[in-house]
């Protein structure tokens, strides 16, 4: 793991796998989580090709500014990473909140990527399950003594709709996303999270994407109980993308199948389409 800096601050990059031509896979982690979060696979994906996993700003071992929270600044973050390792184009591959990255570089780094894969992103809010917990932690004042007070049990059992009904994580499991909501700053949370859900609300994502001529991947879980699989739906109308939903999975494909999704990004990432 190396800390690089950007102009917003510093982030943790594991930079692995099988250097060849072909573009990098860049995998970008939900909200609240960390460059662990793709650990189950990225053995697998580094066969194939280099692999960069970041942790973004406020998450993980990378910095808690003041700001720098936006999807934009985060994407920017990001390329600043890639023009420090000298990667010109990658695959993006963005989990949950991690998506709405991935999606702010079609806007804004387009020529930075030659295909996009999103896991269990929504288009916008009308999909989501919030968390009444998130709400409370956003509290002013009560939501700073809730995230003193906070332990390890308590978000234990705020994890439970993270995952299919049927599935049952390993403590390991649990361990990893407890760790990763305990890297973060009250204030990194807050803001983390509030720029997220604004960035759906200012515009949907699959008009964010409309016009873009990256190749773009949707997976699901059809178990997902973060966020409603028919927004599977609803980018398949509404995009050129391709669809994909994992039977008897929830919000965590990385986790619940890294097998199956695993070889859905390989093989998308293939015969990446250069952006003209």
């Amino acid at each position: 793991m190396t800390l690089l800096d950007t102009p917003l601050g510093r982030l943790n990059v594991k930079d692995t796998g099988t250097q060849t031509h072909a573009p990098a896979l860049l995998l970008t982690h939900a909200f609240a989580g960390s460059h662990h979060a793709w650990d189950p696979l990225i053995d697998k994906l580094s066969r194939t090709r280099r692999v960069i996993a970041v942790d973004l700003l406020g998450h993980g071992e990378s910095d808690k500014p003041k700001r720098g929270y936006t999807m934009p600044d985060q994407a920017h973050a990001v390329c600043a990473v890639l023009d420090q390792l000298d990667v010109d184009q990658v695959v993006g591959v963005g989990h949950s909140g991690g998506g709405d990255v991935i999606v702010a570089m079609i806007e804004h780094h387009p020529q930075r990527l030659s295909g996009a894969v999103l896991l269990g992103t929504p288009p916008n809010l009308t999909y989501v399950e919030l968390p009444i917990a998130a709400r409370a932690l956003s509290a002013p004042l009560l939501g700073t003594l809730i995230w003193k007070l906070l332990t390890d049990n308590t978000i234990k059992n705020s994890l439970t709709k993270t995952f299919a009904p049927h599935f049952t994580p390993t403590e390991e499991i649990y361990a990893t996303l407890i760790a990763d909501l305990r890297h973060m700053t009250h204030h990194s949370y807050i803001h983390a999270r509030r720029h997220v859900e604004r960035y759906r609300k200012q515009e949907d994502l699959t008009r964010r994407t409309t016009q873009s001529k990256i190749p773009l991947l949707i997976i699901f879980g059809d178990q997902d109980q973060w966020v409603q699989p028919q927004a599977a739906t609803h980018w398949a109308q509404t995009t050129d993308a391709h669809i994909q939903l994992l039977a008897g999975v929830g919000h965590t494909p990385m986790t619940e199948a890294p097998g199956a999704t695993a070889e859905l990004i390989i093989n998308f990432a293939q015969t990446p389409q250069l952006v003209e």
